[in-house]
């Protein structure tokens, strides 16, 4: 005998009138024009549809929208709520419409910088991305950024070459196919559907930035050129104080670094700080010269910039912050930054505070706990000399010089006679 949640199952999908389509319909046209709470009276009208995932989801997107993306929590709290409703499962997906959901609270823990629980989402979700459709498209760039948050070039772009097949040629590559001696024949491509200019260097920033991680750094000098023929595009311009630091030439990056306006990036608008960034990338840069003290002082007034910021936006409240600058505060990397440049300025006290705080955030990084232990040593225990001084007696004579240097022992390593 079947349980009533076995009934329910096999229900037959409920009806829709003709007089729903249409309020769907017209909340769809509202929603496209932006009209975020005409869209929401139509949906309104709709609630008789109590059990329709859709129209729930839709609902809770909307009142999103509504607040210009600015009540995550509640967001956050209506998605759950969902999926409790539905009995949606990111483990369990079998929807293509309860992939959607995930994909949305897959965005917010995006946002959140919670990016393991993120890709925890997105791995189940890709599964469902050749129906998504319209969808595709959403669904390659938030995994590809966060496979650059993993630092995982190659993933991210085997993520960009199937995007770029699947618009282009609508997914439709054709296998290698042989002749009877085994020659390769040239197969015949369909013709490709042309891009966006806007897209394709957005595709091209994403190549550029999986460049720098591998250290591919002709090719990345080589890519940035065609960015850099729009003076205006500060991305560009960034990467190549970028790419000019990883391959020693630290004053052609503070070049470049110089011309960036210090408005070029507003964090009220796009959750991030150009004025941050030139002093990071500059304290980077006097960190690499050897210059410890002086980059203690950028790294100081990057950390400065970045609480001010933050403090102006709690001002409004946590129900007021918009999605895009949750996660944007670089508290804890400038802390990082500070502590190593504190620490090789021979101030393990002052670095061993940052690097603690950092931890709150790296706490699986093993160079950081490398960092700290190194701070706890030259503490309590600044040099060897002491140790070296009772050794002393130990050594005959040093032999040769720099990397071909020897040490010769004495032959009678201990006093006591039964020793030797």
């Amino acid at each position: 005998m079947a349980d009533k949640t076995d009934k329910d199952q096999e229900k037959p999908p409920e009806i829709v009138s003709d007089q729903e389509k249409d309020l769907a319909q017209s909340a769809l046209v509202e929603f496209k024009k932006k009209n975020y709470a005409a869209c929401l009276q139509c949906i309104n009208k709709l609630e008789n549809r109590s059990n329709d995932l859709r129209v729930a989801h839709n609902k809770a997107v909307v009142e999103f929208f509504k607040s210009d993306c600015k009540k995550t929590d509640q967001f956050q709290k209506n998605l759950s709520a969902i999926c409790n409703q539905f009995l949606i499962q990111a483990e369990k997906l079998d929807d293509v419409d309860h992939s959607i959901i995930q994909f949305n609270q897959a965005v917010l823990l995006y946002h959140q910088r919670q990016y393991t629980a993120a890709q925890r989402i997105m791995d189940k979700v890709c599964k469902f991305i050749e129906p998504m459709e319209s969808l595709a498209k959403q669904v390659s760039l938030l995994s590809i950024e966060l496979q650059l948050s993993f630092r995982e070039p190659e993933k991210a772009l085997t993520l960009i070459n199937y995007l770029e097949n699947n618009l282009m040629y609508g997914g439709s590559i054709p296998l290698k196919s042989f002749d009877k001696s085994g020659k390769e024949k040239k197969v015949q491509l369909p013709p490709p559907k042309p891009l966006s200019e806007e897209f394709e260097k957005k595709l091209l920033r994403y190549k550029l930035r999986c460049y720098i991680i591998n250290h591919s750094l002709n090719t990345a000098l080589r890519e940035v050129q065609n960015l850099l023929k729009d003076k205006s595009n500060i991305d560009a311009l960034l990467m190549a104080a970028n790419i000019e630091y990883l391959k020693g030439n630290f004053k052609e990056s503070m070049k470049i670094l110089s011309s960036v306006p210090n408005d070029a990036l507003r964090y009220s608008d796009c959750g991030e700080s150009s004025t941050i960034m030139f002093y990071n990338n500059m304290g980077a840069i006097h960190h690499a010269i050897g210059k410890h003290n002086l980059a203690c002082h950028y790294f100081q007034m990057a950390l400065k910039e970045d609480i001010n910021l933050c403090q102006n936006s709690a001002k409004k409240g946590t129900e007021e912050k918009p999605l895009h600058i949750l996660g944007g505060s670089k508290y804890h990397e400038l802390m990082y930054n500070l502590g190593i440049a504190l620490l090789h300025a021979h101030r393990p006290v002052q670095a061993f505070d940052c690097l603690i705080v950092a931890v709150r955030r790296y706490h699986r990084n093993s160079r950081l706990w490398m960092r700290l232990a190194e701070c706890c040593i030259m503490v309590h225990k600044e040099t060897n000399e002491v140790d070296f001084e009772k050794q002393k007696n130990l050594i005959v004579d040093i032999v040769g010089c720099k990397d071909k240097q020897k040490v010769i022992l004495t032959t009678n390593l201990s006093k006591d006679k039964k020793y030797r």
